[in-house]
């Protein structure tokens, strides 16, 4: 998925790029306080872009309820496949094989990333910081 990412959506923003190496935890901070976007799944980077006001696009399983662990943010979105064993707490889902996860498509992210960011304000705060990740 990665190599259609680069394809079809690095080619929508000039200034988007997919780092060689991990950041540290300071330079996530950084990184997302100028950042235009979030997109990614519940994870703490997830959460540490919307504590720095990051727009976020989080794709979430149905393993917890709704709105468990929504990014703490009013611009964002947030794209799940709702279950009948939604809430489950379920690590290994051997009878369902993550369905919750597998059902949300690239194309129904990318359509939905896509109106979530059309027409968003471009003129977020540049960093003030030269992040340079080699790789």
């Amino acid at each position: 998925e990665i190599d259609r990412y680069r394809r079809e959506i690095l080619p929508l923003f000039n200034d988007l790029r997919i780092l060689a190496e991990p950041l540290t935890i300071p330079e996530m901070f950084e990184v997302f306080r100028g950042s235009y976007c979030y997109l990614g799944n519940d994870t703490g980077p997830m959460h540490v872009a919307a504590a720095m006001s990051c727009p976020v696009i989080a794709l979430l399983s149905s393993r917890n309820a709704p709105g468990s662990w929504d990014p703490d943010i009013a611009d964002s979105l947030v794209i799940r496949h709702r279950t009948e064993c939604e809430d489950c707490f379920l690590i290994d889902c051997v009878a369902e094989k993550h369905r919750c996860m597998t059902a949300i498509t690239v194309e129904r992210v990318i359509n939905e990333a896509r109106m979530f960011l059309k027409g968003r304000a471009s003129d977020r705060a540049q960093p003030s910081y030269s992040l340079s990740v080699v790789g």
